[in-house]
């Protein structure tokens, strides 16, 4: 299930949002292809914030910081906690 589309989003700002995704991953040595049918967005947010952990243990502070603001930019918050992330949609 696509839950941007079924909340309203339009194909213009879905492009936009999946710009950002491509472009983030990048950053992260990532490639992403074409998939048809609905992705699982959760799944690749994990995916970031593990990444993400794994930068701040080699205390690279403005890569996590990147991706922090990326995720937000997608309407993702992210919250350090002495349990650890945790992630969820704004």
């Amino acid at each position: 299930m696509n839950n941007a589309r079924d909340s309203g989003a339009t194909d213009a700002q879905l492009k936009s949002v999946q710009g950002i995704f491509r472009e983030l991953a990048s950053v992260l040595g990532l490639k992403l292809e074409e998939k048809q049918g609905s992705g699982d967005a959760d799944a690749f947010i994990n995916l970031l914030i593990e990444v993400r952990a794994e930068v701040r243990k080699q205390k690279l502070w403005a890569l996590s910081d990147q991706i922090r603001d990326k995720l937000k930019e997608l309407n993702v918050t992210i919250e350090d906690s002495k349990d650890g992330t945790t992630w969820r949609y704004s």
